[in-house]
């Protein structure tokens, strides 16, 4: 889930929700939002946690494509 991944991440790094907040510009109760599944967040934010991570949002988040192309 994405939840899981976010927060393992977040916790190697011993990174608290308010410094992912900070860094990310949003507030730490939407950190928790995103974490707890409540939220999404938009692709501003998920391209800052990318950042941040060094992990693909995709991947950091458990998104799915809509459409995945078969080859």
């Amino acid at each position: 889930m994405a939840r899981d991944r976010l927060i393992h991440e977040r916790r190697i790094r011993r990174f608290t929700q308010r410094h992912v907040a900070e860094r990310v510009g949003v507030t730490f109760q939407m950190i928790s939002e995103v974490e707890r599944g409540k939220r999404t967040p938009s692709l501003g934010v998920a391209n800052k946690l990318e950042d941040l991570f060094q992990i693909p949002s995709r991947q950091l988040l458990a998104l799915r494509e809509e459409n995945p192309q078969i080859d």
